[in-house]
């Protein structure tokens, strides 16, 4: 009997504390969201902050950048190469370098403002040579030299008022021209005679 009597009571007490559960459940829920919803809206404003806060903190940094620097081009003389003629050294010829070093402003990831702090050649050019000749080249002409034959069968110069630069006067004539004659006799008969010999 005792053992029936207790089990009717669990059927009637259970299903009344589990409703008194529930209700009393429900109703902290209810009364506590508010709580709740002010809490986590504190906390998302919080982080918010603290984003904006490290968005805008202001950081330096160097910064490095580097150009380059062209090589240019020499022309020099050469008196061993005839004139018009060049020389390329193309073993010359190399670019330098410049090196920039920048202190840089950010805030955050942005940046707002830079200052140079050096600004120098790193690496010196090196000039590209070109040889240029400036020997002259050599004239080539021919003289002309009017002749005649004398008494030994050899070609001897006319005498002329200038000498040829190709032939030795022999003798200066009284009219002043010059005489290439191999042999006393005859010489300067049609120029007045012999002024005098070389």
């Amino acid at each position: 009997m005792k053992n029936k009597f207790t089990r009717k009571r669990l059927l009637v007490y259970v299903p009344i504390a589990t409703l008194i559960l529930v209700i009393a459940t429900g109703t902290l829920l209810y009364f506590r969201a508010p709580v709740v919803k002010a809490r986590v809206n504190h906390l998302s404003y919080r982080a918010k902050i603290n984003t904006e806060f490290l968005l805008n903190i202001k950081h330096k940094a160097i910064k490095t950048e580097k150009s380059l620097v062209p090589y240019e081009t020499i022309y020099r003389d050469d008196p061993l190469m005839n004139m018009g003629e060049t020389f390329d050294a193309l073993s010359t010829g190399r670019d330098g370098e410049r090196t920039i070093v920048f202190e840089v402003t950010y805030r955050g990831e942005k940046e707002v403002a830079r200052k140079e702090v050096s600004n120098g050649v790193t690496k010196q050019p090196e000039p590209h040579i070109v040889y240029e000749g400036t020997k002259p080249e050599p004239e080539y002409y021919t003289e002309y030299v009017p002749t005649y034959i004398n008494s030994f069968d050899e070609y001897i110069p006319k005498p002329t008022q200038k000498p040829y630069s190709s032939y030795t006067p022999t003798a200066i004539c009284n009219d002043g021209s010059y005489s290439y004659s191999a042999n006393a006799s005859g010489t300067c008969s049609k120029h007045g005679g012999v002024s005098s010999w070389y």
